[in-house]
């Protein structure tokens, strides 16, 4: 076998020929491939401009109230016996809310009455020493002074029968005031006594019943704002916007009431701190069973 130096160097260069060739028809092969496609057109809103008048809206952070609250506190003191309305309801007026134990009541009231009995009997008696003693004293039988205290005893004995009446109506009134009544229709809040505790007459709160038909949107707004609404209000009828409400009110999750709300009352100082005036906006019963956080939009 011959062997050639010269025999390598060939062999080298044949094989980068081919490489090289082989690149090259890489090359040529990516320049051979399309442009990618143009993008398709985006799609355009066009909004017409119309020259009408519109309505600008303004809100305010209002505070839904009740239009009456009312503390209940008892009359008489005593151990609370029975809860006979239930929490967070409806009440009537006149409904029974509590009830105190009544017996102390009972017996004063018995009592009283018993004391009554015996000052109408002293005064029947007094009624007939006096019938007596009339006649005698005109047939000088009977001295002044003795005909006197006749007179005297009868009219002691008719006070004292007042006295004891007025003692048997303190003893009625006290034995109905241990039955707590609701003075306003309206929702019951929360029993602050148990059944079982002692309550103090005109002291222990029982209660708070909150009339919500209708109620008030209060919230503040700024004098510039409330002259010009004023003003507004101050219209003829036929000059005002039929379309719309002067006042809408929305609830914290932005639904709207739809009973129609009016300016009820305004405050007559303005705050010095924020140059605001309260006003109190009238409502109807929708709100009894909404979120009390609205904001009052006018």
């Amino acid at each position: 076998m011959t062997f050639h130096p010269r025999s390598v160097p060939y062999r080298f260069a044949g094989r980068l020929g081919l490489v090289s060739v082989f690149s090259t028809v890489l090359l040529l092969g990516s320049c051979g491939k399309s442009a990618p496609p143009a993008p398709s057109p985006v799609p355009v809103t066009v909004v017409h401009l119309v020259n009408r008048p519109i309505t600008v809206a303004e809100e305010y952070p209002a505070q839904l109230e009740a239009s009456n609250t009312v503390e209940i506190r008892p009359r008489v003191g005593g151990v609370l016996e029975r809860a006979a309305a239930v929490e967070g309801q409806r009440v009537k007026s006149g409904e029974v809310l509590f009830v105190i134990d009544p017996q102390p009541y009972r017996a004063a009231l018995a009592q009283a009455q018993a004391t009554l009995a015996q000052a109408e009997a002293a005064q029947a008696q007094a009624k007939r020493d006096l019938a007596r003693a009339q006649p005698l004293s005109k047939l000088d039988a009977l001295s002044q002074r003795e005909l006197d205290a006749a007179v005297a005893a009868d009219a002691a004995t008719a006070a004292q029968v007042r006295a004891a009446q007025a003692a048997v109506r303190t003893a009625e009134l006290n034995l109905g005031y241990t039955e707590v009544h609701a003075p306003i229709d309206g929702v019951m809040s929360r029993a602050q006594i148990r059944i079982g505790g002692l309550v103090t007459a005109y002291t222990t709160l029982l209660t708070t019943v909150y009339q919500t038909d209708p109620m008030y949107v209060n919230f503040s707004i700024g004098e510039l704002r409330l002259l010009q609404l004023q003003r507004e209000l101050g219209r003829p009828p036929d000059q005002r916007n039929p379309s719309r409400r002067a006042f809408h009110v929305l609830l914290a999750d932005g639904e709207e009431i739809q009973t129609p709300a009016r300016l009820d009352f305004i405050d007559a100082a303005v705050d010095l701190k924020t140059d605001t005036l309260g006003c109190v906006p009238a409502s109807t019963s929708r709100y009894r069973s909404r979120p009390l956080r609205p904001r009052m939009r006018c």
